[in-house]
This record gives C-alpha cells, structure tokens and sequence, in this order.
C-alpha cells in the first residue's frame, strides 16, 4: 500500500516533556492541566529517561498506605516514573507502530531521532491516522470506479474531462497505450 502514515506523520510535538527533577505533584497538576494520561521525561540533554503516566501517580497513594499514614509523600518524577520499553522512529509505519502499542500498557510511544525526543504518539493519533486511512482508501476506490466505469462507457466529454483530472499520469499512460477493441474484433487504432 502506498500512502501509509509514519510516526512523523501523526505524531505530537514533545510539549509533555518533564524533567526527572520535577515535584511529582507539580507533575501530576501538568497530566491534569493538560489532560494528557502520561508524558515523557528527558534529561538536560532531552535524552528519553523514562515515562510519567497516570497509574505510576496513584503510587502516591499506595506508598502512603504501605507506610501506613494519612499524610501523602511527595518525592521527584525519578522516584514514580516508568522505565522506557519501547520508542518509536520517526519513519516507523503506522502498522509497526500499533504492534508495539499492542505489546505495551502505555498510551503514549516516544518518537527518538539521534538519541533526542522529537515527539509523542498517542493511542487516540493512531485511532485517527487509522480513520483518514479509511476514507482516503474509499475516495480512492469510488476514483477508480468512476474511472473504470467511463473507460467502458464514456457518456459525455465533460465526464471524461473530470474523472481523468483526478488520475495519475501514469495511470492515464496505461490506459492510452492499451489497444482497444471495438466489438466485432477490430482495433480502435483506425483498423
């Protein structure tokens, strides 16, 4: 198929970037504001060093019950952070990249280039990108038809003007240099 969307095609600037060093509710206030389920988190360098996500904060809680105390502890992104098990290329297809959301918990992939992060593809892009598939492959196909249906049977000039300026050239190529055949066996070449 050609046309298939690539990991720089849908994905995210890297806005939802933290730093390891961030207050963990500082942290949690951003996920929220931004109505985001995770984030990546980069070092001084922007190097990927793991994930925030929306279920590595509820340790907040758990860490509270396990020590058995009402109060809440903080602590930094580092210290709740999920570690890095999977991240996309920027040139990686659309198909690989839902195999590795397939294998994976996360909603959010990393797109590194050259050890940097350059972006963040979500679940909801992908389900997008997935849908503009779709109709770009069903505009192609009713394309085709009415190109097919006035090869076999031309009823007007302006038709024949307005579904060949929607084909390819090489398209309009194949279909002039074929030989056509009239019924009764002769060839449309002036036989």
């Amino acid at each position: 198929m050609e046309d298939i969307p690539v990991a720089r095609d849908i994905m995210a600037r890297p806005s939802r970037a933290m730093h390891p060093d961030m207050d963990i509710y500082q942290a949690v206030d951003v996920l929220i504001r931004r109505d985001t389920a995770s984030a990546a988190v980069v070092d001084d360098e922007n190097r990927l060093v793991g994930i925030l996500t929306e279920k590595d904060c509820l340790r907040i809680l758990a860490n509270a019950a396990y020590a058995c105390c009402a109060a809440l502890e903080g602590g930094k992104v580092a210290d709740y952070m999920s570690a890095v098990t999977a991240t996309l290329a920027p040139n990686m297809d659309l198909f690989t990249i839902a195999t590795l959301f397939l294998q994976t918990d996360f909603t959010h992939l990393p797109v590194i280039e050259k050890d940097e992060l350059v972006g963040c593809v979500s679940r909801r892009r992908m389900l997008r990108a997935i849908l503009e598939m779709e109709h770009l492959g069903a505009s192609r196909k009713a394309q085709a038809e009415a190109f097919r249906e006035m090869v076999e049977h031309p009823d007007s000039l302006g038709r024949i003007m307005k579904v060949v300026a929607g084909q390819k050239k090489s398209q309009l190529a194949s279909l002039f240099s074929k030989r056509h055949v009239r019924p009764g066996g002769k060839g449309s070449r002036g036989h």
